[in-house]
């Protein structure tokens, strides 16, 4: 999915969550979860090319023709969702934080359904048990019958 589509989508709905939940700091932290996750593609960028300089539109075409050898994403992660959670309940107890948090995972799950990848390569244990390696974790296209 590209920058592009997550801002309108997170955007649309981060002004819809504004008419219901009246913890505008939630509400903005949803639209910056939503959107600054994708930080994380630079240092896979980076790591891949060796170019430092920031291109969205090279950075967008290498990741979503899946042209990388490897996708470490460490914000691209249910788990850091799951410690989030965690961590509010039992420590931080900020409402706000929740609304980070829902944005976090709103972008997976817009990412899940829009991406060609297996619906597991989210995890981050998943990738790391498969050395980060793309290839093992792209949905394999479904061959005719003849």
């Amino acid at each position: 999915m590209t920058l592009k589509q997550h801002m309108t989508i997170t955007t649309v709905l981060t002004v819809l969550l504004g008419f219901f939940w009246k913890n505008y700091s939630g509400v903005v932290l949803f639209w910056l979860g939503g959107i600054f996750i994708d930080v994380d593609h630079y240092f896979d960028y980076v790591r891949e090319t060796g170019d430092r300089r920031i291109s969205l539109r090279r950075m967008e075409e290498m990741f979503l023709n899946l042209k990388e050898k490897k996708f470490y994403g460490l914000f691209h992660s249910y788990e850091l969702i799951i410690i989030g959670v965690c961590l509010n309940f039992f420590y931080l107890k900020n409402e706000w934080f929740y609304g980070l948090l829902a944005g976090l995972l709103l972008h997976l799950i817009l990412d899940a359904l829009c991406n060609p990848v297996k619906a597991r390569f989210y995890f981050f244990l998943y990738r790391l048990n498969h050395s980060f390696e793309i290839a093992t974790c792209v949905k394999q296209k479904k061959q005719k019958l003849t």
